[in-house]
């Protein structure tokens, strides 16, 4: 999201100096599409995001524990695999962290089944 975040700010620097310098107003036309794909970027990035669920804290209300961190804490997997699962869903894979997991040969299903059934039961309890 960083990269259409610069993207955007280019773009209107750009702007700025083809307004500044009587430079062709076809390149003002150029640098508006480009601001355009980008935030078209940032929302599909956001979309993404809120679609596979991704959260990177604790949810405080419930107290639910993250997938991951009982993967971890029971020895299923370690925090590296977590970490490329998470970047893989950051960079736009809209598959779940475990269907990750299982692809990657880290996890096998009978573990992924174990753990969201300790994630269920944890919330159950609260």
């Amino acid at each position: 999201m960083v990269f259409w975040i610069i993207i955007i700010i280019a773009a209107a620097i750009f702007q700025y100096v083809v307004i500044a310098f009587n430079i062709p107003r076809v390149f003002l036309h150029i640098s508006s599409v480009a601001m355009v794909i980008s935030l078209l970027g940032i929302v599909y990035h956001l979309y993404s995001w809120h679609r596979s669920g991704l959260t990177l804290k604790r949810d405080r209300k419930r107290g639910h524990e993250l997938l991951g961190e009982i993967m971890r804490r029971e020895g299923y997997c370690d925090a590296e695999s977590i970490l490329k699962a998470l970047n893989n869903q950051s960079r736009g894979d809209l598959r779940l962290m475990g269907e990750i997991l299982v692809d990657m040969n880290v996890l096998d299903k009978e573990k992924l089944n174990k753990a969201l059934m300790i994630q269920k039961e944890e919330d159950q309890k609260d």
